[in-house]
């Protein structure tokens, strides 16, 4: 019997190190850039109301480009086997790209970051959010039956009253005061036989008929544009995500 005992415990002991040591990890560095004329973005048909990503499930969140200091590595009880492991500016290796990007008269960088990631597939693999580029003060739909105000980071949160809210007028009154990120949403990136990125990113700008406050500084009407995608994609190799609004490149590389 207890060398039985011994022998299972020998076993298990294998199977974990051997999965530790397969264990897979990427690098990948993303920048984001958005388009300067406005009108790129009138050669398509977009939905009035596209609604937002879904972050339920969104493992970590982006709102910055790369800082000068790392950050420590992310882990999770409610994601087993995840980790994510944020990298600082001197990591950063698509210097060449940033720079023509800024030069350009016609984009604009938004963001410029990178990170490790454990890999799964995509049943297991968790999405990460990204929140960058301008604050924009708009106002929008009350849900029904709540009272809502604002936090630090823009998000909606429920109250019993609209402490640090903008006041509301009679022909406004279904409408609420919130911040919303120039481009948000979330990126999955899974691997299989290749890697694969899942984006679903919503850009905003402000409507050009619209009205803007400087009391304020907020705008009346903000249009939204969602943007869902999947590519599949090689590592070492600069890959480039693109729609009339804004623009991504992507680079990926095994770590051993």
């Amino acid at each position: 019997m207890i060398r039985k005992f011994l022998q299972l415990i020998f076993i298990l002991a294998i199977t974990t190190t051997s999965s530790a040591e397969t264990e897979t990890r990427y690098r990948f560095e993303i920048i984001i850039f958005e388009y300067n004329n406005p009108s790129y973005s009138q050669t398509e048909l977009w939905s009035d109301d596209p609604g937002t990503p879904d972050y339920a499930q969104t493992f970590y969140t982006i709102y910055n480009s790369a800082t000068k200091s790392s950050p420590s590595a992310i882990n999770s009880r409610q994601f087993p086997g995840v980790e994510f492991q944020p990298l600082d500016r001197s990591s950063l290796i698509l210097a060449k790209e940033a720079r023509a990007v800024r030069k350009a008269s016609e984009r604009r960088q938004l963001l410029h970051t990178a990170w490790v990631q454990t890999m799964h597939d995509e049943k297991k693999a968790v999405p990460i959010a990204i929140k960058t580029g301008k604050l924009y003060n708009t106002l929008e739909k009350e849900p029904v039956s709540k009272s809502v105000r604002f936090t630090e980071q823009g998000e909606v949160a429920n109250t019993d009253s609209f402490r640090g809210a903008l006041p509301l007028t009679e022909t406004s009154a279904t409408m609420i005061p919130v911040k919303q990120h120039q481009l948000e949403g979330t990126i999955k990136i899974t691997i299989g036989r290749y890697l694969h990125v899942w984006t679903d990113l919503v850009y905003r700008q402000p409507v050009a008929t619209g009205n803007y406050s400087a009391e304020t500084n907020s705008y009346d009407n903000v249009r939204s544009y969602r943007y869902q995608d999947h590519r599949r994609m090689r590592s070492k190799e600069l890959h480039y995500i693109d729609n009339p609004n804004f623009g991504i490149l992507i680079y990926a590389l095994p770590v051993e």
